[in-house]
């Protein structure tokens, strides 16, 4: 976790850089939150950083394959809460991005960044976002649990409560997604579908960028 998050953390003002040079300065911001995805070591998903530097190269090349970007901006523009679930460390450096972009375009929402209760694989805790300074545009929370991603009848009750109310809820990598397609809510899902199972059920082929309104 603090190999990946201070390597993305060394770049992350070349990073940002080239999301404000962007002409969508928030759905490159997006794209490259979504790009982040790809820092995974669950088991049968070996990866270097070298692996990773090429990811980064050849995604950013490359167009959303599913890109409901513009339904996310809408509705973040009138929320009232946003509920940012995080995934992996380094990822999070990219959050950090997002985050940012949307505290600009709605500054008076209230945002909260909700990390894993307890360390599992190489998904961030509090410890990491705080780290990171995560805390300058949301407030971080953990959701009480350390299973990989987030099974709702598994957290805590504030999370469940929190969840229930929020206007809109971003939802970031794989795991998240198989825990919360099936929920109730103003959902969007950002991940790169990195196994065919997921890939089918969303509607894509593998390796491919998406950001979907539930």
């Amino acid at each position: 976790r603090e190999f990946y998050n201070k390597m993305l953390s060394e770049q992350s003002a070349e990073l940002e850089e080239a999301v404000d040079r962007a002409p969508d300065p928030f759905a490159e911001a997006v794209k490259y939150a979504i790009i982040g995805n790809v820092i995974d070591f669950s088991p049968g998903y070996e990866l270097t950083a070298e692996a990773v530097k090429g990811y980064f190269s050849k995604f950013g090349r490359e167009s959303l394959e599913i890109d409901h970007t513009a339904l996310l901006k809408k509705d973040i523009l009138t929320a009232k809460t946003i509920l940012y679930i995080g995934d992996n460390c380094g990822e999070i450096v990219l959050d950090k991005i997002l985050l940012k972009k949307i505290r600009e375009i709605n500054p008076a929402a209230q945002i909260y960044f909700v990390t894993k209760g307890a360390p599992t694989l190489n998904d961030s805790v509090k410890e990491d976002a705080f780290a990171l300074g995560i805390q300058e545009y949301a407030s971080v929370i953990d959701h009480g649990d350390n299973c990989p991603g987030t099974v709702l009848h598994r957290t805590s009750e504030e999370f469940r409560r929190l969840f229930e109310r929020t206007d809109v809820v971003i939802s970031k990598g794989q795991a998240n997604y198989e825990g919360l397609n099936e929920a109730q809510g103003n959902i969007y899902f950002l991940l790169i579908a990195k196994c065919a199972a997921i890939a089918q059920d969303i509607g894509t082929s593998e390796m491919k960028m998406i950001c979907k309104k539930k």
